[in-house]
């Protein structure tokens, strides 16, 4: 490995047909061994000597928000209806006569999907029969069986889930928050998208996302156990399909604008206790990259600290009975947007949000406590190093690395890297009022805090 590469492990690179090369990073010790195979699709291997268990997954780079773009070779844009990612990782696992899932279960292994705003993944884990059961994971991912008549019975479906989603309080505090946080872009829409949304899809619209979507250059598969990367890139390229080069595929960016969409959403629904989120939005978001890294770890750690379990700030709110177990806060970021979520169940939601506020400005006036940051430091290390310790989360991190072009295997070294300069920087410019939306589910009859509007 030459020394130029060793500088700039920390950008990921496209790897090179019929060549490999390796990604390493730093504290971690784990190598990713990618080559780019035949007919375009990339495989990654990470080796894991000692496993029992092996995991794999096919990922991909297409998710909820990807309903406006080019296809490859065409001039016009493409408008496609929210929902559609979704709609077709449903019916990807339909094969004639059975399904993908049964054959699965008949090789003893675990197979599952998700839809996420910028990915579909389709993955297994098991401990026999492997070489089978990726075959068969390649397979899937091919093709897909359609037939107008099983399209619209789907419709259906997706939409009866939908409606059952509507009846979640979880998920209606949830999707609030989004609506009042961004007014233009598609992550405000859930991955599964709405009932009007979903009674347009037809089978053309499917066939066209998954020839745009499902093209190899755009997908990667990614396994890790005790393996060796030559057998498996061997072992793909005898089952998989010749690919076409289409040309470049153009997403097109929504121009969502930096002040919020509404300060507040408020829904009433039967539920014995109150339910409030708090959200900041990220007003200048990164599209991928070592910066979009960068943020999402700074922010989990200004969380931990300010709000996590062991914080003065959560104690308080605890022995006040303002929150419970159901109190979390977290951090989303991917291709173009980026917010804060903080927030549960809560008897007084006005309350609540006025110690979160309190908390906020006490924080950025004082700054953040040097032995506060040492040791909640400490433990989001530790917390990296468990995560990577499991075959799914080195898996799914590798994936998300080399589709936002970042090296995850570098994360315990931005965590040592960040100083306690850069939290209160973060605290300062995410933690903002002007920023800041609020959504709430309260029981029938009760009045919602005053407006901010």
């Amino acid at each position: 490995m030459s020394e130029s590469f060793r500088k700039n492990i920390g950008i990921c690179e496209k790897a090179s047909s019929g060549k490999a090369r390796v990604i390493s990073g730093g504290r971690l010790g784990e190598k990713l061994v990618l080559k780019r195979l035949s007919n375009g699709l990339e495989c990654g291997v990470i080796r894991r000597p000692g496993f029992a268990k092996k995991f794999a997954v096919v990922a991909a780079k297409y998710g909820s928000i990807d309903n406006r773009f080019i296809p490859p070779g065409a001039r016009e844009l493409v408008e496609m209806p929210a929902g559609v990612a979704h709609f077709l990782e449903h019916k990807m696992f339909e094969k004639r006569g059975t399904s993908y899932f049964d054959m699965f279960s008949e090789l003893g292994a675990n197979a599952n999907a998700f839809t996420s705003h910028t990915i579909t993944a389709y993955y297994f884990n098991c401990t026999g029969h492997f070489w089978e059961s990726l075959c068969l994971l390649l397979q899937l991912v091919q093709s897909v069986h359609l037939s107008a008549r099983s399209v619209r019975k789907e419709v259906g479906i997706i939409q009866q889930e939908i409606r059952a989603c509507q009846d979640n309080p979880g998920w209606v505090l949830s999707t609030g928050l989004l609506a009042a946080l961004y007014s233009k872009h598609p992550v405000r829409i859930d991955t599964a998208g709405t009932i009007e949304s979903v009674a347009r899809i037809t089978k053309d619209i499917l066939l066209d996302c998954f020839n745009t979507f499902y093209s190899p250059a755009n997908m990667m598969l990614l396994v890790t156990g005790a393996l060796e990367a030559e057998e498996v890139f061997e072992k793909c390229e005898k089952v998989l399909q010749p690919s076409p080069v289409l040309g470049v595929l153009k997403r097109l960016r929504v121009r969502e604008p930096s002040s919020l969409c509404r300060a507040e959403i408020t829904r009433h629904m039967e539920v014995e206790r109150p339910k409030l989120l708090v959200g900041f939005k990220e007003t200048r978001p990164a599209q991928g990259g070592p910066q979009l890294l960068q943020n999402s770890i700074q922010t989990e750690l200004l969380l931990e600290l300010m709000f996590g379990k062991s914080s003065r700030v959560y104690q308080q709110l605890y022995e006040k009975g303002l929150i419970d177990e159901s109190f979390s806060a977290s951090y989303m970021a991917d291709r173009g947007f980026g917010y804060t979520a903080l927030g549960g169940e809560t008897d007084s939601p006005r309350k609540l949000l006025e110690e979160i506020l309190k908390a906020v400005r006490g924080t950025q006036r004082k700054g953040i406590s040097r032995p506060g940051f040492e040791r909640v430091k400490k433990r989001v290390l530790g917390a990296y190093l468990r995560r990577f310790n499991t075959l799914e989360a080195a898996a799914m991190g590798a994936v998300a690395g080399r589709f936002l072009r970042y090296n995850s295997f570098k994360m315990l070294d931005i965590v040592e890297s960040i100083s306690i300069v850069d939290i209160n920087e973060r605290l300062r410019i995410h933690l903002n009022e002007e920023k800041m939306a609020v959504s709430a589910v309260l029981p029938p009859g009760t009045s919602g805090r005053e407006s901010r509007e």
